[in-house]
């Protein structure tokens, strides 16, 4: 009919944790607060009465620098994972915040070259080249996401026209 627009109802937010990039943001997002609880590293230190091996933990957020580098590049992920609308923006937070786990996890592989002697380095020392990944595949999905977005109005919009041209 002449004069009607064809208009899509608003995704829930609920429908946009289905797309597989959210959900690898979400889990980058995860990662790096599990980082906050966890363990770096540890050493097994010889109790006071001799023979017993006591554990000798040091957690990533008693170390200030390791503590701003988690919640800075966690607040990243988050924020690019809730963005969902605005998807390039997700793709520059996303490739900012692997940028700066990158040089997270360079700072940890200094940290373990000095204390590899004594102490012995967790999983959780990798926990941030992961989200790395995570965030750099979810930038591969959410780019096609876009691109399929750009042709679906490209034709769109040519079908209007050609609507318009006919009447």
């Amino acid at each position: 009919m002449k004069g009607t627009t064809d208009t899509k109802p608003a995704k829930a937010p609920v429908a946009e944790w289905k797309r597989i990039q959210t959900l690898m943001m979400g889990a980058a997002t995860l990662l790096l607060l599990v980082m906050l609880g966890s363990e770096m590293c540890y050493a097994m230190v010889p109790s006071d009465g001799g023979s017993d091996l006591v554990r000798y933990p040091i957690l990533f957020r008693e170390r200030l620098q390791f503590l701003l580098f988690i919640l800075i590049t966690a607040g990243i992920a988050l924020v690019a994972t809730l963005g969902f609308r605005l998807r390039m923006i997700q793709i520059r937070l996303c490739i900012i915040d692997a940028i700066v786990l990158l040089a997270f996890q360079a700072w940890i592989v200094v940290e373990f070259f000095k204390m590899h002697g004594t102490f012995t380095f967790t999983v959780y020392s990798v926990f941030p080249i992961v989200a790395a990944l995570l965030l750099l595949l979810s930038i591969k999905f959410t780019w096609k996401d876009e691109a399929r977005a750009i042709v679906d109005r490209a034709f769109a919009q040519h079908a209007a026209k050609s609507r318009g041209q006919q009447d």
